[in-house]
Parts: structure tokens; C-alpha cells; sequence
């Protein structure tokens, strides 16, 4: 839930790199006893008692009672004193140390062998009912070399430190444990690596204007995750872009979007405002800030899928997504997410474009098919540059059209993705030409932007 002073802009996923170890260990474990044995040195350590006494105490035969203490006896549990009474062995009070209950126990060894994860940036332990996976449609956020290359010790570390939430909290299979003791570790070994997924949303805070993580899970939050987060963004922040951002609406006449950047940056919640009392105007431009996968977004789009799906119930809808050429576009999985719905959809044929610095860059392409690998088909590549590569455009037929751009202004580390939704012919017949007209132009290579298919590319 958002506060009234804050707008959200982006979804971002952070993962973070998670090492998994295989330790071999021994524990002290407290084992609860069998019920008679049990029951009979509860009995003897309130007080000493004869043979007949305890028989009748357990509704025991005396062939019964014999057979029972003639097995603790020879475990050296009981013992006869010179009164003939039978009373617990040092041994067996032992078992009584436990000053929170007064159930005897015993203590044994038990070697386990298990793997346990730990991630990289803090060392906290991640339970294995937690979801780990590929670092796809994200931010990915190493520690320092340094760290990386003395991970076993730091996570062997950490093992001791939460030993006893560990055994509390994880499933040991066939395995009882209760409130055990860590006795040795004899090998502790790196078997493999994964990450851990962390959905953000980034928005303006209105009051303070700042983009800044408004949605965000605790883990987030913490002091040295937000070191190695700021200097990750730090490091990769293009420069500002408002002018490039000025001359792409200026090219589809888009006046209120020129002239809210005259002043040389953008005052997003004057432009957030704009956006919400256009929704339901007939204006022939109608503002639009944050990502399109964001809910409220999301939900124009719908709208304007839905009412060209209905106008031509018979025919299939093309839709047409043009990806820009951003760092942070689609990282996060709610896009692909929303690809496959789409594609999905019975009368939706769906067309993502997406950029590549150039022709023969495969780690791009091959990036791309790896992440949106379900709707791989769909997935055609273009050399990037169109729109000065800062602008996202959905084409829904002939029927409407979102351009949205990416800015950087100020010391903002992320994008701000602002725009508009139209549904005047002309603008979309200008927008469908400019691509083509784009697609077919020559690379620096003398070879066609369109790269066609990406997966059937060599």
C-alpha cells in the first residue's frame, strides 16, 4: 500500500548470489526415553521405592516389573540400597539435569550430513523452504572478490553462529532433534550456487523528490545490502537524458511532453497529476508515468487490448512491443510475466522487439532467449538507436499506442519512465512508420537494423 506521498515508477528484482555447502557434522543430541523407563525414573527420582511398589504404581504383573528393572539395571539407570529399595545410580540422575522440565533424557552422539545456504552479502542462513533460482530479469549483486574467494570460511562462520535456528527451524527428515549441542564439524564444502529474488518497486517520494525503493522487503533494508545496492547503481547510472527525451516527443508533436522538460528536468508529480486527470479524457495525447507493467498501468493497457479485441471479435489483435534500449527495462519478472499472459491470450499475436548493439553481439541475443525462452517465437531483434534507444512503444493494432521513455535526471540512480497513451490514428500511423522506416534503414555494417527472429539468428 502506498502512501499519498509516494508514486510508484519502476518494478526492479534484486538477486542476490546464495552458495550452497554440504556439511559433515556431529551434534550432542537430548533423546527423550522409552515410556516404561521413562515413567520409572520420574517415579524414583520423586522417591525410593520397592519392587511391589512400582509394579503397582506402573499396573505392571510381577513377571512384568522384574523384566522392566532388570533392564535398567543393567543399564545402570537403578540401583538397590542396603534398604532394599531400589533408587536412581548417579548415572541416571544425570538424566535429570533439565531445569526446564522434569523429564529425563539422555545424550548421545549423532553425525549428519546436510546441505545448508548462506548468501554472499551478509552470510544470513536462507531455509531451504525459501525460493532460489536463476538471476533472469534482474539486478544481479556480487560481494568483493575477496569475499567471494573466502566464502567457506565466512559461511562455516555463520553455520556456528545459527546452529541452534537452524535446527529449530529446518526439516531433518527421519532425524528427531531437540535443542542439540554442535559437538564437531568435519568438513564443510561449496557445492554449487544459486540466487535469491527480491521483488522491489522504485517510486517518488513526493515530499522529499527522490526515487527511492518504496516497496522492499526487509532483507533490503539491510545496512550492508544497501552499500553493495547503491554503489551497484552508482556504478551503472547513465548520463542524464532529458534532451535526447524532448526531441523524441518533439518528433510526434507531443507538446505537454516538451514543455514539461523545458526547465531542463522533470517535476514528476506535477506530471502525475496530469496523468490522472487525463485517464478519461478524449485528449489526443493522455500522460502516462511509471513503468507499463505496473498495476494501475497495466490496467489502461488491458483496456485498450480488450476494447480491440472487441471491435474485431473475428480477427486476431497485434500487438507490437518495442523495447528500449534501458539496463533497467524488464528486470523483473512481472514482464515476462505479462508476455506470457499475453501470449496466452487466443486472439493476441504478440511481436517484442528488442535491441541489440549490434549484429554479431550473441551474448545479447542468447540473453534475451534466456529470458523470455516461453515465448521465444515471438522475439525479434533490431540494432538499437531507435527513438536514441530511451523509448518503450506498444502498438495495439491500429487502435491505440503507449511511448513511453526512460529518464535520468538529478542524482537519481534509476529511470524514470514517463510518457503517453494515444488512440489518434495519425500519431499511431507516424509511430508505425518511423519503426519501419527505422528497420529498414543500414547499419554501420551496410546491413539491415531488422535482424529478424532472434533464436533462428547464428
Amino acid at each position: 500500500m502506498l502512501n499519498d506521498n509516494q508514486l510508484a515508477l519502476i518494478p526492479i528484482d534484486i538477486c542476490v548470489p546464495v552458495q550452497v555447502f554440504r556439511a559433515d557434522y556431529t551434534i550432542v543430541q537430548n533423546n527423550q526415553l522409552p515410556f516404561v523407563r521413562e515413567f520409572i525414573l520420574r517415579l524414583l527420582e520423586l522417591s525410593n521405592m520397592t519392587k511391589d511398589q512400582i509394579g503397582k504404581f506402573m499396573g505392571f504383573t510381577e513377571k512384568e516389573t522384574e523384566v522392566a528393572l532388570g533392564q535398567m539395571i543393567n543399564l545402570d539407570e537403578i540401583q538397590v540400597n542396603d534398604k532394599g529399595k531400589f533408587q536412581l545410580t548417579p548415572k541416571a540422575q544425570g538424566y535429570f539435569s533439565s531445569q526446564q522440565e522434569n523429564r529425563p533424557k539422555t545424550q548421545c552422539l549423532e553425525d549428519i550430513r546436510k546441505e545448508f545456504r548462506f548468501d554472499l552479502l551478509t552470510f544470513s542462513y536462507v531455509k531451504s523452504n525459501e525460493k532460489v533460482g536463476s538471476a533472469t530479469s534482474a539486478i544481479r549483486i556480487y560481494p568483493s572478490t575477496e569475499a567471494i574467494s573466502t566464502s567457506g570460511k565466512s559461511a562455516k562462520s555463520a553455520f556456528q553462529r545459527y546452529f541452534h535456528q537452524i535446527h529449530e527451524e529446518e526439516d531433518f527428515r527421519y532425524l528427531t532433534i531437540d535443542n542439540p549441542d554442535l559437538y564437531k564439524i568435519s568438513s564443510f564444502k561449496k557445492q554449487s550456487e544459486k540466487f535469491q529474488r527480491f521483488n522491489q518497486v522504485y517510486g517518488l517520494d513526493t515530499d522529499r523528490n527522490r526515487v527511492e525503493p518504496i516497496q522492499s522487503p526487509d532483507f533490503l533494508s539491510k545496512e550492508e545490502v544497501v552499500a553493495f545496492l547503491s554503489k551497484h547503481l552508482r556504478d551503472n547510472r547513465p548520463a542524464n537524458n532529458h534532451r535526447e527525451i524532448a526531441t523524441v516527443f518533439d518528433s510526434f508533436d507531443y507538446e505537454f511532453g516538451v514543455s514539461s522538460l523545458k526547465r531542463g528536468y522533470l517535476d514528476v508529480a506535477e506530471y502525475g497529476i496530469e496523468a490522472r486527470r487525463s485517464v478519461l479524457s478524449g485528449d489526443k495525447y493522455k500522460p502516462l508515468v511509471g513503468s507499463l507493467i505496473l498495476n494501475d498501468n497495466w490496467s489502461i493497457f488491458e483496456k485498450q487490448l480488450d476494447a480491440a479485441i472487441n471491435a474485431s471479435p473475428k480477427k486476431s489483435v497485434n500487438v507490437t512491443w518495442i523495447a528500449p534500449s534501458d539496463g533497467y527495462w524488464a528486470k523483473s519478472e512481472y514482464q515476462l510475466q505479462h508476455f506470457k499472459n499475453l501470449s496466452a491470450k487466443k486472439k493476441v499475436n504478440l511481436e517484442v522487439f528488442l535491441p541489440v548493439p549490434h549484429r554479431k553481439d550473441r551474448k545479447v541475443r542468447k540473453g534475451y532467449i534466456n529470458q523470455f525462452r516461453p515465448l521465444k517465437e515471438s522475439l525479434r531483434g533490431f540494432v538499437e538507436g531507435y527513438l536514441k534507444g530511451c523509448g518503450e512503444v506498444v502498438i495495439i493494432n491500429d487502435r491505440a499506442a503507449f511511448v513511453m521513455c526512460y529518464l535520468y535526471q538529478n542524482n537519481d540512480f534509476l529511470p524514470i519512465p514517463f510518457g503517453f497513451l494515444t488512440e489518434d490514428p495519425h500519431v499511431i500511423s507516424e509511430l508505425i512508420s518511423s519503426f519501419k522506416s527505422y528497420l529498414s534503414q543500414l547499419d554501420g555494417e551496410f546491413e539491415s537494423r531488422d535482424l529478424g527472429s532472434l533464436h533462428k539468428l547464428k
